[in-house]
């Protein structure tokens, strides 16, 4: 046979079972609209144009290479704002994977995943997620318990007497014997594994402060307010240079995959193996109690615990329950399985790493968690991790915490539930100096809440006449601001708010929703669900000071308002602040009252894109706003003395990429009228070319166009 015939039967079947295959080619579609590099090339500029890379003849401008305590991240998100939203989904991904209800109920991985992802890699770079290395010699078959603590007892007693929270340890005292003898074997067993890898995660946390002394250590515990108000406190800049965060790092990955792998061991356990009535265990040793409560609830005095472990019923927890407390309990951790539990404390508890490493893990029941500050996922020179896997949860705190890390990481992880979360500030996502700090959750309809009024929170702002409170909330970094007082600033961490699922309500003051403050990283990710955000000034996409403050919002008819004096918000810069507010889909209102919705100032970058979506724009007649840029004298005749005014640009953009939009202005009756320069489809220049605003570097613009998309957000965008 020739090869044509050959072919041509190929062909014939090929063309039987693969018809679309063959078929004349579709029209290629028209690729979406670039809507940010078309805005910029409309305003002569690229990409590259975006941004801040600081000059070291930059005087009179922070450098942020002279500011200790910088974010790894910093320095690239400050010169690349159009790469927030791919960092945006390094944080919300892994969340959306690993903290999924479905995937908690089967895999032991999550907590550590979650821990190297939203904490270790955005604070001690240098692991990869690979494995936490959670092996020990295994115990003792016979005696597993008594095996396990008689290793730590040998191995970190230190003598014949060592130092433990609260008192002295005595090395020669023994577990109860009958006690140990009445667990069930396997659960006695897990256990030991349990305790023997947190013994392994203390070493590791007790090696990251091996070159500070016990004083400077005791000074660091002690800070309990590091607020930017406040004065200069050294002890903390003697011990950032001194300690090793890698090792704290590696200790805080181990501990939190040896939770998760008892986790589910315990809950394969037949319930038999599960059982007895109050406490069954209370063991001493070097550092801290072991003890192992039973099913029938309680009320327990948690503090001073390498290890509390629960194996069910309706307990209340008081005190200092898994909170770390420096070289005398460097790791400590609660591991809840079961019950509608209650969690009261003060200062330093509920997942609270201060020099160290602080973890609980409730996995079941409708929980409440109340405490003053330092709580709920809260890292000072630290690492804690407050994990609830389920439920209808109540968290409620003043100051410190539901996610919050000054020289460290905290974490509030929730997975499922319709949850509250309330507090006075510093949390819900808050990275305070050299920080990180996240609260993420996975689904449930839940309420944010950072006390907006200062008559019950403090914390007065003068931006609000002091009615209203700063936060430092819900997606937050914020550092200590020192060029007009003693000189030593220091730069903000990263804070972040990453919810998946669900419909959401945020409502706070000032300082809040994605905001940045001196050299400060603050970012909200909001997945699918109808939203609404409530909240003041400098909020929602905004910053002041060299900083980066930025929401993604990818489904869901979203409402966004600004209240009481309603500005500095809705994608707002002030002072060299990369500014962005990104909605992917959903009919969506957005309202404010002064200087917000893309507006730059002092040579800020504020970019508000809207890709799709019926939407409305609301401002006060005669406000600056709505995708603009301002203009200074400084701009026009930048001083010799402060040259970065002459080198760099402002910009502020509003572009939307379709829909039935509506403009509208304020009166000052209060009523709305249509702004008629404002419509589908139109670009308009503010400055206005000719005008005498115009021509000094100051860049804003509108542009409502008829579709659109955002290419960084093409591989990563959510289908959920």
């Amino acid at each position: 046979m020739s090869l044509a015939p050959r072919g041509l039967v190929l062909l014939v079947f090929a063309a039987a079972f693969w018809p679309s295959r063959l078929a004349a080619a579709e029209p290629a579609r028209p690729a979406a609209v670039d809507l940010l590099g078309e805005g910029l090339a409309r305003l002569g500029l690229t990409r590259a144009d975006l941004g801040y890379r600081p000059q070291g003849s930059w005087t009179r401008f922070p450098l942020p290479a002279t500011v200790p305590h910088l974010n790894p991240a910093f320095a690239d998100l400050f010169a690349r704002p159009q790469v927030i939203p791919r960092y945006l989904h390094g944080l919300a991904d892994p969340v959306r994977k690993y903290l999924d209800p479905a995937r908690v109920a089967e895999a032991d991985d999550g907590l550590y995943q979650l821990t190297y992802h939203l904490a270790v890699e955005r604070f001690a770079p240098g692991f990869r997620n690979y494995s936490a290395n959670a092996v020990v010699a295994p115990p003792a078959p016979a005696a597993p318990l008594a095996d396990a603590l008689g290793r730590i007892r040998r191995e970190l007693g230190g003598g014949e007497r060592a130092f433990s929270f609260g008192g002295q340890y005595l090395a020669a005292a023994d577990p109860d014997s009958a006690a140990l003898a009445a667990l069930d074997p396997e659960l006695a067993r897990i256990a030991a594994v349990l305790v023997l890898n947190l013994a392994e995660a203390a070493r590791w946390s007790r090696l990251s402060f091996r070159r500070a002394d016990r004083g400077l250590q005791a000074e660091a515990l002690a800070l309990s307010d590091l607020r930017e108000s406040d004065a200069y406190q050294p002890a903390a800049d003697d011990l950032a240079l001194l300690w090793d965060r890698q090792s704290l790092a590696y200790g805080a990955l181990k501990a939190a995959q040896a939770l998760d792998t008892a986790r589910l061991a315990l809950a394969a356990l037949p319930p038999a193996a599960r059982r007895g009535e109050g406490i069954l265990l209370d063991a001493a040793t070097p550092i801290g109690r072991v003890v192992i409560s039973g099913v029938d609830g309680g009320e327990h005095a948690a503090a001073g615990c390498l290890l509390w472990l629960d194996l069910g019923g309706d307990d209340r927890y008081t005190g200092a329950v898994a909170a770390s407390h420096g070289w005398a309990l460097p790791v400590s951790a609660c591991l809840d399985l079961a019950g509608d539990d209650g969690y009261e404390a003060e200062d330093g508890a509920q997942g609270a790493g201060l020099l160290g490493c602080g973890l609980l893990v409730d996995v079941a029941g409708r929980d409440r968690y109340t405490a003053t500050m330092r709580a709920q996922g809260y890292g000072q020179f630290g690492i804690g991790l407050a994990a609830d896997l389920a439920g209808d949860d109540d968290w409620r705190l003043e100051a410190g915490g539901q996610g919050a890390g000054y020289f460290g990481c905290g974490l509030l992880l929730d997975a499922a539930g319709n949850d509250a979360y309330y507090l006075h500030g510093e949390g819900q996502g808050f990275g305070g100096v050299g920080g990180v700090g996240v609260l993420a959750a996975w689904g449930g309809d839940d309420g944010y809440t950072a006390e907006p009024d200062a008559r019950v929170a403090g914390r007065a702002d003068y931006h609000s006449e002091h009615r209203i409170a700063a936060n430092a909330a819900q997606g937050a970094g914020m550092g200590r601001r020192g060029d007009g007082s003693d000189g030593h600033s220091w730069a903000g961490g990263l804070g972040a708010l990453i919810d998946i699922r669900g419909r959401d309500s945020y409502r706070s003051g000032n300082w809040s929703l994605g905001c940045g403050y001196w050299f400060g990283i603050g970012l909200l990710y909001e997945g699918a669900g109808d939203d609404r955000y409530e909240s003041v000034y400098f909020t929602q996409a905004s910053g002041a000071h060299y900083c980066v403050g930025a929401i993604l919002d990818e489904a869901g008819d979203d409402e966004h308002i600004l209240g009481e004096n309603a500005g500095a918000g809705l994608a707002f810069g002030w002072d060299y602040t990369n500014a962005l507010l990104v909605d992917a889909a959903g009919n969506d209102r957005y309202e404010a009252k002064i200087i917000s919705l893309g507006l730059g100032m002092i040579r800020s970058n504020a970019l508000f894109i809207d890709l799709a979506g019926d939407d409305l724009y609301r401002l006060d007649a005669g406000q600056l706003g709505l995708g603009a840029a301002d203009l200074r004298e400084e701009y026009k005749r930048p001083p010799a003395t402060a040259p970065s005014y002459g080198e760099s640009l402002t910009i502020g953009l509003l572009l939307d990429g379709g829909g039935r939009d509506r403009y509208e202005r304020r009166a000052a009756d209060g009523s709305f009228a249509p702004d008629s320069s404002l419509s589908d489809g139109v670009w308009r220049l503010a400055p206005a070319p000719g005008s005498p605003e115009a021509g000094f570097g100051n860049l804003g613009a509108l542009w409502d166009g008829e579709g659109g998309a955002l290419p960084e957000l093409g591989p990563f965008l959510a289908e959920d």
